[in-house]
């Protein structure tokens, strides 16, 4: 953290360092956090710490996006006319064609519940508006109110509702 501030906010460098540890920190997620839940916990601190960097939070908050294909968002991606698969699979959170849907899932559900760790962590000061608790509440209402995301994967589904009750344990 003290290395990326010795740089100017917005200069290239800055912000191809803020990409850089935010991807960093959502593969941590995907790999540790989807093995094992009490690893949320630390890894959202860190991801705190870091939002007090200019930036970061915008940065943090469009890699969860593009990660997961809309999930972290309750949004369900459809297939654009016109649009190629390839281009179609990274709107969707598909990492590769060699990706299975039960991996999708569940490095989805790692990226989710850092997400929520982020939201419902104690803070001294507030969070940025995209990691603070009501965020949850919309996620849920987005996700139940739409039956395609309900439909599309209902296990994932079943492993978010099941996140915040055992984040409550561990934080």
């Amino acid at each position: 953290m003290e290395a990326i501030k010795k740089y100017q906010p917005g200069s290239d460098i800055y912000s191809a360092a803020l990409y850089t540890l935010g991807k960093a920190v959502l593969l941590q997620a995907e790999q540790e956090v989807t093995a094992k839940l009490a690893t949320a916990a630390p890894l959202s601190r860190v991801c705190i710490n870091l939002l007090t960097l200019p930036g970061f939070a915008n940065v943090l908050w469009a890699r969860l996006v593009a990660r997961s294909g809309g999930w972290i968002i309750g949004k369900y991606v459809e297939k654009q006319p016109g649009q190629d698969n390839k281009e179609f699979q990274k709107l969707n959170g598909i990492l590769n064609e060699d990706e299975t849907q039960l991996d999708r899932q569940t490095r989805i559900t790692g990226l989710i519940q850092l997400y929520f760790a982020i939201c419902i962590a104690k803070t001294a000061a507030p969070l940025p508006m995209e990691f603070r608790p009501q965020r949850i509440w919309n996620f849920f209402a987005r996700i139940l109110g739409d039956k395609r995301l309900t439909k599309q994967t209902m296990s994932l589904a079943v492993r978010v509702i099941y996140i915040p009750a055992t984040l409550n344990l561990i934080l």
